[in-house]
């Protein structure tokens, strides 16, 4: 899969770019219960393997959900060699997204604001 999808809301949900819900999963516990997942082409049950096999991960959360989404993807991504990028649908306080940015940047990630 190209794109895994983490959000944690319907509304935060509908603030991906659409191009970017194509050819994506989602991992039961990371997307909300009540959203439609017949968009996604998968459901995967472990966040390690959705991770292992996604290009780009998506991220549209509340921000009180980072930093535990932030420190369980990190060490997931640190045994990965493949460049992924983190796209974040996030408003986050720009000293967070500074320390996110700095972090990310230091495991080899590429880090894309898009808000």
């Amino acid at each position: 899969m190209k794109n895994l999808i983490i959000s944690d809301s319907v509304v935060n949900l509908s603030k991906i770019d659409a191009a970017l819900t194509d050819n994506a999963c989602v991992v039961k516990g990371y997307y909300p219960e009540e959203a439609d997942t017949s968009p996604f082409v998968a459901i995967g049950s472990s966040l390690h393997d959705a991770v292992a096999d996604s290009e780009n991960i998506v991220i549209s959360l509340e921000e009180d959900k980072w930093d535990n989404i932030l420190l369980g993807l990190a060490g997931i991504l640190t045994r990965i060699s493949e460049e992924t990028k983190i796209f974040n649908y996030t408003v986050l306080d720009q000293e967070k997204l500074k320390i996110y940015t700095q972090f990310l940047t230091s495991k080899n990630l590429v880090f894309i604001n898009k808000v």
